[in-house]
């Protein structure tokens, strides 16, 4: 084998090991949510989670809260994790909150608090105001819509606090 073909062959290995390893960071921060017992359990939960990278935590976090719930995923805990947790956000605030459109559960409003935590207000409002101008599906409008709405109660919230 040809040093060069040795070399591919040697990052293409440990590319490998990297997903693989990241995907086992993944599924145990998806089980440490998964076994929240309730919402008082949620502090317990945060404590856990402490000990993952803030990457991790964000890729994770951020993924599964902004699925629909009723699925294999915890929804709900993962986005109130990731809204106490704070990691910093891996995306730019116009691709966060486009991933909004698709499947967010417009009750989960940690996922905005959280978005407002990371790019403030008028990032997520003018991100989501954006968005809003493309032609969107009707379920995709009205999470955009519920999106601001959500950031102004963050900083309704944030203001009288």
């Amino acid at each position: 084998m040809s040093t060069r073909r040795a070399k591919r062959a040697l990052r293409a290995s440990s590319t490998t090991v990297r997903a693989t390893t990241t995907d086992v960071g993944h599924n145990r921060i998806l089980d440490t949510v998964r076994s929240t017992k309730g919402p008082r359990g949620l502090p317990a939960t945060d404590d856990a989670l402490r000990a993952f990278e803030p990457t991790e935590l964000f890729e994770t976090l951020f993924a599964a809260s902004v699925l629909a719930q009723g699925g294999a995923y915890p929804v709900a805990y993962a986005g109130c994790a990731l809204f106490a947790l704070d990691p910093p956000c891996g995306l730019t605030v116009n691709e966060a909150v486009g991933r909004l459109r698709s499947e967010w559960d417009i009750s989960l409003e940690e996922v905005v608090f959280y978005l407002a935590k990371q790019f403030g207000t008028a990032a997520v409002t003018e991100a989501a105001k954006q968005l809003q101008s493309s032609s969107l599906a009707h379920e995709e409008a009205v999470r955009l819509r519920t999106g601001r709405y959500w950031v102004d109660v963050y900083q309704s919230k944030a203001s009288s606090a």
